[in-house]
């Protein structure tokens, strides 16, 4: 697609999935509830044709396209979700503002209807977000305790031995009371993890958005960290660079970070744990839920 069809419609989703499975036969992709028809997807791609922004072949889109596009629709139904679940409507003035900023470039003036209705409710969406507060430190301590992806946000310990033996070992051990930072020093071959204790952090906080992980950590190690629950060692997780045990760690230990962490972007940062927590299913002509990555993938 141009530049200036995708800077109006937002590509931007980083999400993972634990429970992602085939969408109904009427559905291209759907987050719970909420679902984007086929006709409807269909529709999107044969106006994006018409206006130049794709090519079909044999009438139909690579696969590379339509897992983008599905992207787009993937976060239009997680936004509308996460919006209502935090009681947050898109207002007149968001999509006076939208309506105003499509106005403004002559080219769009001939796009087709249900186009321009996807980039009005997405962009308007992307505006109501701004709106969007973060937790309170109890609504926080709970979320964090029930699912800590749900708020977008991981603030982790690892520690990386060589063989699944010894992984079990320090699982057992750091399960059993043991010092997880101690033990990091002890067992772990990842260089510094003795001064570290296996924290896995930057340096803007000792917690990652969710987006960070999944962009940059090893695609086994995402799975496994977003299946780990606070304040209890997970494993063992075979990665590319060996075996793991993984903390999520004590929301007293990383209350004030995480909170940081969150306040960066909160309905960003909290929309994508919601939608690392939700049910995405996807048609599976179309393609595949990856969890380790957050996108659509081919069968």
């Amino acid at each position: 697609m141009s530049r200036r069809i995708i800077s109006l419609i937002s590509f931007s989703i980083a999400v993972a999935s634990l429970a992602a499975c085939s969408a109904t036969s009427n559905s291209a992709v759907a987050i719970d509830d909420n679902a984007v028809s086929v006709s409807e997807f269909e529709t999107i791609v044969q106006q994006l044709a018409d206006v130049g922004q794709l090519k079909l072949t044999n009438g139909k889109i690579d696969a590379e396209t339509t897992h983008s596009l599905l992207g787009v629709f993937l976060r239009k139904v997680g936004t509308t979700g996460f919006l209502a679940e935090q009681n947050v409507k898109v207002s007149a003035a968001d999509i006076a503002a939208v309506e105003n900023q499509l106005s403004a470039d002559p080219n769009n003036a001939t796009l087709p209807p249900e186009l321009k209705s996807l980039i009005i409710e997405l962009n308007s969406a992307d505006l109501a977000l701004k709106n969007v507060i973060a937790p309170t430190p109890e609504a926080a301590a709970k979320l964090y305790d029930d699912e800590p992806a749900r708020l977008g946000v991981l603030c982790l310990q690892h520690i990386l031995v060589k063989d699944e033996a010894t992984a079990k070992k320090v699982l057992t051990l750091a399960n059993g009371g043991g010092d997880f930072s101690k033990l990091a020093g002890e067992y772990s071959t990842e260089p510094g993890a003795d001064k570290s204790g296996g924290i896995l952090g930057s340096a803007r906080s000792e917690c990652l958005l969710l987006t960070e992980i999944q962009e940059q950590f090893d695609a086994a190690f995402t799975v496994g960290a977003l299946q780990a629950k606070a304040s209890r060692a997970y494993g063992p997780v075979k990665s590319s660079f060996g075996w793991h045990v993984i903390l999520v760690r004590p929301f007293t230990d990383i209350s004030e970070s995480l909170s940081a962490t969150i306040a960066i972007d909160p309905g960003n940062v909290l929309l994508t744990g919601y939608l690392a927590t939700a049910t995405v299913k996807v048609k599976s002509s179309y393609g595949r839920w990856d969890p380790s990555t957050g996108k659509i993938v081919t069968n």
